[in-house]
């Protein structure tokens, strides 16, 4: 969140548009691995979960 209010702040005082682009960029950028490594996480898990199944069932 501090993160997002430091963009904000910068981006509605910056005179050339180059620095607000690349903070913005970077935003996104970290938001998009962290939503990758989330959703990655979870299949992990849940291939952990079925192979423990089929273990059992083997």
């Amino acid at each position: 969140m501090l993160s997002g209010g430091t963009v904000l702040v910068r981006v509605l005082h910056a005179d050339d548009s180059g620095l607000p682009l690349l903070l913005f960029l970077l935003l996104v950028a970290g938001a998009a691995l962290g939503l990758v490594v989330t959703v990655l996480r979870a299949l992990l898990r849940q291939a952990t979960d079925l192979r423990t199944d089929m273990e059992a069932v083997i």
